[in-house]
């Protein structure tokens, strides 16, 4: 979502720095879209205009396009730039902020318990509004990752290595697929390309009404809660059951191009994106019916019926209960409510 019209990004490696504006106000009634960036690599003790990657014209005509349509000069550039030390990471300022009804979009709570009513105890960063993404399927509005920093966070990357502090709160960073119960590891082909997918079960979302898979790319989550097969046409089918695949073999092409959308929340629609839909539906599906709706009772190698006859929909994968002496082999193989 956009949370103000302007923002500054500094990033700082072991030999190079680097300034970047991302400026609606600076683009305005401009016909092309500029993004003032200043390079820099570390030349002994000090860091100098990185000349292989642009002028010292360009250098200037970028840093005076920072210090005019910003709050910040070279000497607020240079005091932040050293809150680096001599650490690596990245410092991103944004302001113009965008407005919520007469108070800012976003919400900025301590870690008291009266401030904070979703992570008791820890800091947060919240959307102001609460509102949920729009998802096929979807009919909870308990999905705290849309507006919540630290529910986002805390799912953020597959295999997560580093510590995120929001507003002085440690994440309690958690790989999605340790966190599951009844868990299988299901692996296949799309288009001669492997795929590896873990489904389980997850209390936390089974009393939230949620389910879905949750699909990472180079090990950073770009779509989650995609409801798949019966998942699609039933809040029953499915529930609290949660997949967790890195699709980056699938999305990545051998040219270096990826199917992954700019804002980095989707992917884009393609053969193999389409395919792997069908796909995750099947497996979802199959995993359902083994695990939580098998109805075939066994007692030695002897079959006995179940004490009604039941039918899923082949559509929501709902099942529903016929009346009695209704014969099961007159319906269709592909039956509709």
């Amino acid at each position: 979502m956009k949370l103000g019209k302007d923002a500054i990004v500094l990033t700082q490696t072991k030999s190079s720095r680097s300034v970047a504006f991302l400026s609606q106000s600076f683009n305005e009634e401009k016909d092309n879209l500029e993004i003032p960036v200043v390079a820099y690599r570390k030349e002994g003790q000090y860091m100098e205009v990185d000349l292989s990657v642009q002028s010292d014209a360009t250098a200037e005509y970028n840093l005076n396009a920072i210090k005019n349509f910003s709050s910040f000069n070279e000497y607020f550039i240079g005091e932040k730039l050293g809150l680096f030390g001599e650490d690596t990471g990245t410092q991103i300022y944004i302001w113009n902020l965008d407005t919520w009804g007469t108070d800012y979009t976003l919400e900025w709570n301590s870690g008291k318990s009266s401030e904070n009513p979703v992570h008791h105890g820890r800091g947060d960063i919240l959307i102001r509004s609460r509102r949920v993404r729009s998802r096929p399927g979807q009919t909870s509005n308990k999905v705290l990752l849309d507006y919540s920093l630290q529910s986002y966070l805390e799912v953020m990357f597959l295999n997560p290595r580093m510590k995120i502090s929001v507003q002085g709160s440690l994440v309690k960073s958690r790989p999605l697929a340790k966190t599951l119960n009844k868990t299988s590891v299901v692996s296949g082909e799309i288009m001669e390309r492997t795929i590896i997918l873990t489904l389980g079960r997850s209390k936390v979302e089974w009393d939230r009404t949620n389910c879905g898979i949750f699909l990472y790319w180079h090990g950073r989550l770009i779509e989650s809660y995609k409801r798949v097969g019966g998942q699609k046409h039933s809040t029953d089918m499915g529930r609290g059951v949660i997949g967790v695949a890195d699709i980056t073999n699938l999305i990545d092409d051998e040219d270096g191009n990826s199917w992954v959308l700019n804002n980095k929340q989707g992917f884009q629609d393609c053969e193999m994106y389409a395919k792997l839909e069908e796909w995750l539906g099947r497996k979802v599906d199959e995993y359902w019916d083994t695990k939580f709706d098998s109805l075939t009772l066994r007692k030695g190698d002897e079959h006995h019926n179940t004490d009604s006859d039941w039918v899923q929909c082949y559509s929501c994968r709902k099942w529903r209960m016929l009346n009695a002496g209704f014969n099961v082999d007159n319906l269709p193989e592909e039956w509709f409510v």
